[in-house]
């Protein structure tokens, strides 16, 4: 009303009026709810049974928001006139909550109750619900619920229902296939599964059985399936003697004349020169992706005296170098997050003389050991900035561009077209900073502000809110530091109080909200990087003044100490490091001499 009245104030005489009031559909729908409340002017009841004694609605209300019950009423001309319409795939508790969605909007979606309220939006076809019920199952979806969002997806033609739910399933093949549920899993999804890259599984033995199992849950309805889902497995990494004798005895082999080409295809392959194995073009020879994949800690860009050779991994299980594929594009400086399972770099410096500022995004594709192009860009070119992701989204904070001191927040979405949103920004600009994720929070920590100056200061942002909220400040100012998440802790590591280098730590407790020391490295660092792998931090290179550092520390929460595990290949700097998937089939090791 404040507006309109504005409006009015300055409404000169006798001119039109034009009355927009925002507030008339809210008002509307309560008024509507309030009379389906006192049961007044209710003209129809819905019902889940027919002996149920039903709900009653507005008629009217249930045609205007529902697709489905308008041609229902139209195209019947007894429900159209009736003073009952049954809806029997739903049960009570779920109509209410549609009902109550109905003349308010609201809905609440839990764990417990998506999956009917995603099928009662989808019969009855509210666009907007089964949008937000579908994306809230997709983060739902585990090894105990994915085969009924399996079915689920497949009755409503939900592909990234389905999508999801098949990789859950592949993910925790072993668990699912011993649940009670799996039987009933329809031929084409489990061929899909066994098919997919995303299966994970100890042995080929689990598949082969799998597939047995399900055969014999229906054995006369489903051996005709046997070709079909048998043509997906491995055999060739199946045990030998199984199949040099006792595949012609199982009593599901048996029944297909195909499986001799199976087992024959598998004992030759091994015989065949590499350029015949070349020629045989089958999945059924290669190794599943799941024993080719193994995790690393990947170093990514930076710059290095021999920039072509500067690119590596490292296994802190064995504490081995490996090589891996370049980036496309040389940068140093930049931003990097992983969001939805791939890896993705994004801006930075393209060379030393810092002219050129990027916005080119790549994404890492672990299969291939390939960095490759996104066609989506950033939408500010920037450098010494930080990149996090929560959820489906990564947020770029601070750095440098065009605006030697970046104050702004972009938001960025791999995958899908995320509408500007007006973002709130920081309280300080700021550059050389360090930024990581704690309970879908960002923590935007230390840095460098107008003027040069180090900052001590910490904010945190809520995305849910587009707000920021001051942290407690660190104990010393610090920028170039690098920071991690472990164990629901925050640990910033290094930098520099704008004097010299740092060894020195901090650890944030956010129940106390205050910063404590923890034990300092080794080695004083600027500007180094660190990733966690199994409950360990490891830091890596950095450097002290002018001389860059080479070395690579681990830190042991249970006995708060820091060891030097081992040095860089080479000397390298404005590098960062991630734990992610690698392809050891095609990593090389790398052979050099500790310093």
């Amino acid at each position: 009303m404040a507006e309109i009245h504005h409006k009015l104030a300055k409404l000169k005489p006798f001119s039109d009026f034009y009355l927009s009031d925002s507030s008339h559909g809210g008002e509307l729908l309560r008024g509507l709810n309030a009379l389906r409340k006192t049961k007044t002017f209710c003209n129809v009841f819905l019902k889940t049974r027919a002996e149920h004694q039903g709900f009653p609605v507005h008629r009217e209300v249930l045609v205007a928001f529902s697709p489905y019950l308008k041609e229902l009423c139209e195209n019947d001309s007894a429900t159209g006139n009736s003073k009952e319409i049954l809806l029997q795939e739903l049960s009570p508790s779920i109509l209410v909550s549609i009902i109550e969605y109905f003349y308010t909007g609201v809905i609440t979606i839990t764990t417990e109750n998506a999956q009917d309220v995603f099928n009662a939006a989808a019969l009855l076809q509210l666009q907007t619900l089964q949008t937000v019920s579908e994306n809230y199952l997709v983060k739902c979806t585990n090894p105990q619920n994915c085969l009924q969002v399996m079915s689920l997806a497949q009755k409503w033609n939900s592909h990234q229902l389905l999508e999801s739910a098949r990789q859950c399933m592949g993910g925790n093949f072993t668990k699912v296939v011993e649940s009670s549920d799996f039987p009933s899993i329809e031929a084409k999804d489990l061929k899909a599964v066994i098919s997919g890259d995303y299966l994970v599984v100890s042995s080929e033995n689990e598949v082969f059985g799998a597939v047995r199992r399900w055969i014999e849950s229906d054995r006369e309805e489903r051996l005709r399936y046997v070709p079909l889902l048998m043509s997906h497995v491995r055999f060739r990494f199946l045990p030998r003697e199984f199949l040099t004798t006792t595949y012609k005895h199982d009593s599901v082999m048996s029944v297909s004349p195909l499986s001799d080409d199976f087992v024959h295809e598998a004992l030759m392959y091994d015989t065949l020169s590499p350029e015949d194995q070349q020629r045989v073009h089958t999945a059924r020879v290669i190794e599943r992706w799941c024993s080719q994949s193994t995790e690393m800690l990947l170093l990514v860009g930076g710059v290095s005296r021999e920039p072509e050779h500067n690119h590596w991994t490292f296994d802190p299980v064995t504490s081995q170098w490996y090589t891996v594929s370049p980036l496309q594009s040389p940068r140093h400086l930049f931003g990097m997050a992983q969001c939805g399972g791939s890896l993705y770099v994004f801006g930075g410096l393209k060379n030393m003389t810092g002219d050129k500022f990027l916005t080119t995004v790549e994404l890492y594709d672990a299969k291939l050991n390939k960095w490759k192009s996104v066609k989506k860009t950033m939408r500010e070119a920037r450098c010494r900035f930080e990149a996090v992701s929560v959820g489906d989204i990564v947020y770029f904070v601070g750095g440098m561009c065009n605006d030697p001191h970046q104050n702004t927040l972009e938001m960025y979405s791999p995958t899908e077209t995320v509408e500007p949103v007006k973002m709130s920004t920081p309280k300080l600009p700021r550059y050389d900073h360090c930024t990581t994720v704690l309970d879908d929070k960002i923590y935007f920590i230390g840095g460098c502000t107008r003027g040069h100056k180090t900052l001590r200061d910490v904010e945190c942002y809520d995305p849910d809110q587009n707000t920021w909220s001051e942290v407690a400040p660190l104990l010393v100012p610090r920028t170039g530091a690098c920071a991690v998440t472990l164990d629901d802790t925050i640990i910033v590591i290094g930098g520099t109080n704008s004097k010299k280098p740092l060894s020195s730590c901090e650890i944030y407790d956010r129940n106390k909200n205050k910063w404590e020391y923890i034990a300092p490295m080794s080695e004083c660092r600027d500007h180094c990087t660190a990733a966690c792998f199994n409950n360990k931090i490891y830091v890596f290179g950095g450097s002290y003044g002018r001389v860059v550092q080479n070395s690579v520390e681990c830190y042991n929460f249970k006995t708060n100490k820091w060891t030097i595990v081992s040095h860089l290949p080479a000397m390298k700097h404005g590098f960062k490091c991630v734990k992610t998937v690698v392809n050891r089939s095609l990593v090389q090791p790398i052979v050099f001499e500790q310093v």
